[in-house]
């Protein structure tokens, strides 16, 4: 064999060697996004299921037990950070981090909080609010999709 044989089988072998490393790479790399992806559901479902919120998600599921929720009360307080977690939420939808079909607690809620006709006007009342004092409003990713879903 000749030098030009030998390299040529080296250069074969260092191409095969970097195509099945990069393979292996993504791979790794593609579970390790899922995990990721995972542990951010699962955080989101552990503090959905604290003992407030979860009574706030369960006046919203039963409707006839959700109250109007009233600026500067301590409702208003745990009305925000259920909507802060489900804008994160939209947020992350939006962006691919998770998908629908992945997250069948996750997007029963969000739909749930979506169709109530109080967190709706609530939401109203915040960007109305926030648009006077010249910020966007903190919900728009979850505005997004009750107008998106209305339509």
């Amino acid at each position: 064999m000749d030098c030009n044989c030998i390299s040529a089988i080296c250069d074969i072998v260092l191409a095969t060697t970097a195509v099945v490393s990069a393979i292996f790479a993504f791979y790794q790399w593609n579970k390790s996004v899922k995990v990721n992806s995972s542990m951010a559901n699962y955080d989101i479902i552990k503090d959905l299921y604290s003992d407030h919120l979860m009574n706030l998600l369960y006046e919203i599921d039963r409707e006839t037990e959700f109250k109007k929720v009233e600026f500067g009360t301590g409702r208003e307080k745990l009305v925000d950070k259920l909507l802060a977690k489900m804008e994160h939420v939209c947020w992350m939808l939006n962006q691919g981090i998770i998908k629908e079909k992945n997250n069948n607690v996750l997007i029963y809620w969000l739909n749930r909080i979506c169709a109530n006709k109080e967190i709706q006007e609530y939401l109203s009342n915040v960007k109305a609010e926030v648009e006077k004092q010249g910020h966007k409003t903190p919900y728009q990713n979850l505005e997004n999709r009750i107008y998106k879903k209305e339509r």
